[in-house]
């Protein structure tokens, strides 16, 4: 991370305690955006592009359409239906 003239002009004229705030808080971010980075790089894994099975892949369950053709009749038995009994 570079630091233009006025901020390391800055740095200089502060106290140490600040100093080390400051360092403690970028030694954070750095972290948080590697811990970021990696759950990106999880998150785009799907069955298609890793060796994970299909039945893992996350939220992109592909949905099977009916083929059925809906009907007015009840299901089951239909009425003058002679039972198998």
């Amino acid at each position: 991370m570079q630091l233009s003239d006025e901020e390391q002009q800055l740095v200089i004229n502060s106290s140490p305690r600040l100093i080390e705030l400051i360092t403690r808080l970028l030694t954070l971010i750095l972290q948080l955006e590697s811990k970021i980075h990696e759950l990106e790089s999880k998150l785009n894994l799907n069955s298609s592009n890793s060796s994970i099975p299909p039945s893992r892949d996350p939220f992109h369950k592909p949905k099977i359409p009916n083929s059925r053709k809906p009907t007015n009749k009840k299901p089951g038995g239909q009425n003058g239906h002679i039972g198998s009994r």
